[in-house]
């Protein structure tokens, strides 16, 4: 999904069609719910926005969503499931090379992603930033 403003949202197929009724939807409007015990008022957005549930931290919302474009596999998929899905080691392959997970080392690039904090009464806790290996860019 995406805006007029170029941002944008991706889903698995998983996500649209194995899900939770109302995790993922489109609000025209919003109601506020604001945490018992705290004494806070969140802003309001101004326009319909995506809204993804099953996100703790909302980071795949968009604004004002605008058109939705559906991409679909086309190849041919195994017939049966593949009865062991342990693997004792895990290669990466890249444009520069092949390594394992356990070779990492300072070579990979790492990325700092945000986690929320949330709950008992008191609504929104905060964010907490967590930093690690990128395995997918």
């Amino acid at each position: 999904m995406e805006n007029e403003k170029g941002e944008k949202a991706a889903f698995s197929w998983g996500e649209i069609y194995y899900r939770n009724s109302f995790d993922i939807l489109i609000t025209k409007t919003i109601q506020p719910i604001n945490p018992a015990r705290a004494k806070a008022s969140y802003v309001l957005p101004e326009t319909p926005r995506l809204v993804c549930a099953g996100d703790l931290l909302n980071a795949r919302f968009i604004s004002n969503p605008t058109k939705i474009t559906v991409r679909s596999y086309h190849g041919t998929m195994p017939k049966e499931k593949p009865k062991d899905i342990y693997s004792p080691e895990l290669k990466i392959v890249t444009k520069t090379g092949t390594f394992t997970v356990g070779d990492v080392g300072s070579s990979v690039e790492k990325r700092t992603y945000s986690d929320v904090g949330y709950g008992h009464g008191m609504g929104f806790k905060g964010n907490e930033n967590v930093s690690d290996i990128c395995l997918k860019i």
